[in-house]
């Protein structure tokens, strides 16, 4: 089949070499049943009222929305159709992230090729003169070619690849067709823009990385936070930020912030599903959403929260990674534990206490399970499983909710002890990270704590929270492989 490649690999060569070079050592940067069941399941969710965000709005009169003027805002109904109008934009990102996934799983995927990963050492090759053919794992040709081609060929006969299942329906949605060669022609001519559209973009990301390095650390760590807010919403994820996690919730325990036995409801704001994990890549597990039982686990290893007591809601605007909780849900009530794979980069220089982590997660909430094995092309990896425990599972519910214009109305009671964000509001500007901390305030105890690697801004005199400290987790001798997590409280106002 011809992909039209001989332009299009062009135009990637340069693209393909910076995108690795400057990317790939960085972290770039949702009887018990019952019980569990009256936690969220009558809950309503409130849109942030226009009286509510009005100090917010004033604070940022000078950078607003070109469709939210101080004027506009100023009424009810101009708010009303303003927010409307972001939830549809909010839909159209959460699509451009699932784009940028694919383009993902074209570079890295192993479920649906024996072609090699198309490594940086092997599009030098391919660049070169024509090699990174496969053929003793089977493969033909060109690596890039083939994974084009067979790629093109799973979305179009996904069988019972969860992801190519999902990624089908995606391109579907786009008009694709999977008849004749024409239109496998047009789909594979597709998948190749894709991936150069991203990577473009991720040069773009880069390129301002690399620009707020060269300010001061705090300044740096404010810049990165903002970084992707006009990138499509990705739901890809990774085990060690739910490390520095970890980190910062002992420290929390050592400093008497937290105390033994205090946390008792916990909300995780984007929770994510490893779909293409982003160490690099793997896709050869079924799909999995790891925070929800990483802050579980944890909680429960350093005496935090009592497993009785503890109740965990997800809050995720994707209903992708919603029915997946639903699913484990009901898995769970019929007697079912939820599978957790957890391979890393066996090449990869980690550091020791990443390592331990990694080999004592799960302790709490499960038992030691059988690890799939990755396949020859996924790359050197070390592996380990859990399996959760079902009534862990029945712990954690999924709500609905869009955290910037979006709260529970809770009672006092059912307020959160915790609220965990973790690579979730860097995909927003300043003005909407604020409205975000409104909704988080109030939804949070007046001791409750919330932890994010994204600084939050406090550009109006009042913000709803303060920052009370961080702690900063490496993971390996990469550049810039690690993570800041900010602890942060409601701001006590003077009466």
């Amino acid at each position: 089949m011809d992909w039209g490649l001989r332009v299009i690999f062009q135009t990637l060569k340069d693209i393909l070499m910076n995108y690795f070079a400057k990317i790939a050592g960085m972290a770039l940067l949702v009887v018990v049943a019952s019980e569990i069941a009256a936690q969220t399941a009558n809950v309503a969710v409130r849109r942030l009222p226009l009286a509510e965000a009005r100090p917010v709005i004033e604070a940022y009169s000078d950078v607003l929305p070109k469709d939210l003027s101080l004027e506009a805002a100023s009424g009810a109904n101009a708010w009303a159709r303003y927010v409307g109008r972001k939830e549809t934009e909010l839909q159209g990102r959460l699509e451009q992230g699932d784009l940028d996934t694919l383009a993902n799983l074209l570079l890295f995927g192993t479920s649906f090729t024996k072609e090699p990963v198309l490594t940086p050492a092997l599009l030098q090759r391919i660049a070169a003169g024509g090699e990174g053919a496969n053929t003793e794992n089977g493969g033909t040709g060109n690596a890039y070619q083939g994974r084009l081609r067979d790629l093109a060929i799973g979305i179009a006969y996904p069988k019972g690849n969860e992801r190519l299942q999902y990624m089908r329906s995606l391109v579907e949605k786009k008009g694709f067709h999977f008849e004749t060669a024409t239109d496998y022609n047009k789909l594979g001519a597709f998948l190749a823009t894709n991936l150069t559209r991203m990577l473009g973009e991720n040069e773009q990301f880069a390129d301002a990385l690399e620009r707020a390095q060269e300010a001061d650390p705090a300044t740096e760590f404010r810049t990165r936070s903002q970084v992707f807010e006009r990138r499509g919403i990705s739901l890809d994820t990774s085990i060690f930020p739910n490390f520095a996690l970890a980190e910062a919730l002992k420290a929390l325990k050592d400093k008497g912030i937290l105390r033994p036995g205090a946390v008792g409801r916990v909300a995780i704001v984007g929770p994510g599903l490893d779909t293409i994990n982003k160490d690099v890549g793997f896709d050869y597990y079924p799909e999995q959403t790891l925070q929800p039982f990483a802050v579980a686990d944890m909680l429960l290893q350093i005496g935090l929260s009592k497993e009785s007591e503890l109740k965990i809601t997800t809050l995720d605007i994707s209903e992708r990674v919603n029915s997946h909780i639903g699913v484990a849900r009901k898995k769970a009530e019929g007697g079912a534990g939820y599978a957790l794979q957890l391979p890393i980069r066996s090449s990869t220089n980690w550091t020791a206490e990443a390592l331990s982590y990694w080999e004592h997660f799960g302790r709490a909430v499960g038992t030691k399970a059988s690890a799939l094995a990755p396949p020859p092309m996924a790359g050197e990896a070390k592996t380990r499983a859990v399996k959760v425990r079902p009534a862990i599972v029945l712990r954690v519910r999924a709500k609905r909710l869009d955290v910037v214009y979006e709260k529970l109305v809770l009672a006092k009671r059912d307020q959160f002890d915790l609220i965990v964000g973790t690579n979730i509001f860097v995909y927003y500007n300043g003005f909407e990270q604020e409205l975000a901390e409104l909704n988080l305030a109030a939804m949070l105890q007046p001791e409750g704590i919330v932890l994010s690697n994204d600084a939050l801004p406090t550009r109006q005199p009042e913000a709803a929270l303060r920052e009370i400290g961080f702690s900063t987790t490496v993971y390996s001798d990469r550049e810039k492989d690690g993570d800041r997590i900010v602890w942060m409280q409601q701001r006590i106002l003077p009466r």
